[in-house]
């Protein structure tokens, strides 16, 4: 699958993670490239599977998970995203 690159693909990927349930993390392979690097206060990741098998995973741990954005800068083919994440234990 081609990786998005027209100017809103870093609002699809905001999108993505705004929308994500589990059934739904499979649509990460049209947002990222397979060598995608993803890191947060908790974890620091490399590979798209790998990033679907830890969100998976976030939804047998966690209840109700939800991001919500704060701000969002892109600079070529990167996507910053500054998120506060909440969920019940």
């Amino acid at each position: 699958m081609a990786v998005m690159q027209d100017d809103g693909w870093c609002q699809a990927y905001r999108q993505f993670l705004e929308t994500l349930d589990a059934a739904t993390v499979t649509r990460l392979d049209d947002l990222v490239g397979a060598d995608v690097h993803y890191h947060d206060p908790f974890i620091d990741i490399r590979g798209r599977d790998t990033m679907k098998r830890v969100l998976g995973k976030m939804f047998e741990d966690v209840d109700s998970p939800r991001y919500t954005f704060t701000a969002m800068a892109r600079d070529g083919d990167t996507c910053l995203l500054r998120w506060h994440f909440t969920c019940r234990p």
